[in-house]
């Protein structure tokens, strides 16, 4: 059984990652990781991603698994990071990237809030589905909480969805939101993510402005503004290049686009590069074309 995340409210937290590579140094980096880590449960033998063989360890109220399977191209290794292991780690899941040639094809970030007494899943759910999101709504059945719901939105084999589920706590009954990327998905915005020029809260919110409902953003938003997040930010110093392109290029495009007879091919390329820009800028997780 999965251990449980930490219940830590009103804070926008990894839940998963999922790390693969063909390095041996990728392995090794990670065997000694894992060995460091303090109060660890022990080894357990386990089988993970189909046909990686390998072994897991608690980490906290999360777990991390370490296993490699032959391919063609020889061993693979894959590196599973779940619950709060996932958060506690996530540094090292950078700096494999970094240097181990490593790719990221599972991310899932998540908020946990205490549930609104007016909030309902049912609602949620038909919102969404009126949007055309491709959802989906489950429900299990608590002997103290009675009828709780898990909604999705997106469709759940796809690269990117959402889920918001009840969260049944000592205290009563939270609400969780959290947006899983895998694949292509996953190398795209994880690693923005990762790599500190956009952090967690700004990641989260651009999950919530693609989620498509305005009172799902409105319930969870008050937690990311203001929030800078757990990784340093990403400082780019400029170079003679961008002084070029201030300097020389951008004001003989804003003359070439304004003109009366500006093409509007140029226009509308124009537009949109500013599209996806914009995009960018929220955490790149916004309706429309996913290329960046």
């Amino acid at each position: 059984m999965r251990p449980q995340h930490t219940l830590r409210l009103n804070t926008v937290l990894y839940d998963w990652f999922t790390v693969t590579s063909f390095e041996q140094s990728f392995c090794k980096y990670w065997r000694e990781e894992i060995g460091q880590l303090n109060g660890a449960g022990e080894y357990t033998d386990a089988r993970k991603l189909k046909r990686y063989l390998g072994q897991a360890r608690q980490h906290g109220t999360g777990t991390v698994f370490l296993g490699e399977m032959t391919q063609p191209l020889g061993l693979h290794f894959a590196v599973v990071l779940e619950g709060e292991a996932a958060d506690l780690m996530r540094r090292q899941v950078r700096f494999s990237l970094e240097n181990h040639n490593a790719r990221l094809t599972r991310v899932d970030i998540q908020a946990t809030i205490l549930k609104p007494e007016e909030w309902s899943q049912v609602r949620l759910y038909n919102r969404v589905d009126r949007l055309g999101r491709g959802g989906d709504i489950l429900h299990d059945d608590d002997k103290k909480f009675g009828r709780l719901y898990t909604v999705y939105i997106g469709s759940k084999k796809s690269d990117r969805f959402m889920r918001v589920y009840d969260k049944p706590t000592d205290d009563g009954v939270c609400l969780r939101a959290e947006m899983q990327l895998s694949h292509q998905q996953a190398e795209m915005y994880g690693r923005r993510w990762l790599s500190g020029r956009i952090s967690e809260s700004a990641a989260f919110a651009g999950a919530l402005e693609w989620s498509g409902d305005k009172k799902l953003d409105e319930t969870f938003r008050s937690i990311v503004e203001g929030w800078k997040g757990l990784l340093p930010p990403y400082v780019r110093k400029e170079t003679d290049t961008d002084k070029w392109l201030v300097d020389d290029v951008l004001p003989v495009l804003a003359r070439r686009l304004f003109a009366h007879d500006a093409s509007d091919k140029v226009r509308d390329s124009f537009m949109d590069l500013v599209d996806r820009l914009f995009e960018y800028g929220h955490g790149g997780l916004l309706d429309g074309d996913d290329k960046i």
